[in-house]
């Protein structure tokens, strides 16, 4: 598989070529210093979140998701 170099928006990108059936396939790759550890992505301290907090934003992420009542979680 062939590792080239390509610009996209104005971008130097690093790229994978391969082929899949009859399509030419492009994977955009990461340069290496771009690559971060995940410990840096970690929170640092865990949240505090009290019971009560949760149960109510649990029931607006499932309404917003339009979620059946059957599949809601009940107060």
């Amino acid at each position: 598989m062939p590792l080239r170099q390509f610009a996209w928006h104005n971008r130097e990108r690093l790229g994978l070529l391969s082929i899949r059936d009859d399509a030419l396939l492009l994977h955009a790759m990461k340069w290496p210093d771009k690559v971060r550890s995940p410990d840096e992505l970690a929170p640092m301290k865990k949240a505090d979140v009290d019971e009560d907090e949760l149960a109510w934003e649990t029931r607006d992420v499932a309404t917003a998701c339009n979620l059946p009542s059957s599949a809601r979680p009940r107060a």
